[in-house]
């Protein structure tokens, strides 16, 4: 996937998936926690933003956030392909972050 050549600041896509991975497995702690902290354009990676933008509109649609919703939304708006499919999607939900460190991985991504 390639990165958008206009972010040349600091990143890290480890803290990026584990934030995601964190909203997909207590969506209802961590992306309250997260939304009104990150935008979308925080997230260095397109596939990330993606991500995260589907999530957010899952939340104000209140519609519950899991990898087959945000798979939905995805496609539903023909991105789905564009963050790595179900491949890419299946990674995040073994990656199993440390919790307790959210709030951390959100500063680095900010």
């Amino acid at each position: 996937m390639p990165i958008d050549e206009t972010h040349s600041r600091p990143h890290s896509e480890e803290s990026e998936r584990a934030v995601l991975a964190a909203i997909l497995l207590d969506a209802e702690r961590h992306l309250a926690a997260t939304s009104s902290r990150l935008k979308p354009e925080d997230y260095y990676f397109e596939r990330h933003r993606l991500l995260y933008e589907a999530m957010l509109a899952l939340q104000e649609a209140e519609s519950p956030i899991d990898l087959r919703t945000v798979q939905a939304r995805l496609e539903q708006r023909g991105q789905f392909d564009s963050v790595g499919g179900v491949a890419y999607l299946a990674t995040l939900e073994v990656d199993l972050p440390d919790l307790g460190r959210v709030d951390s991985y959100v500063e680095i991504i900010k």
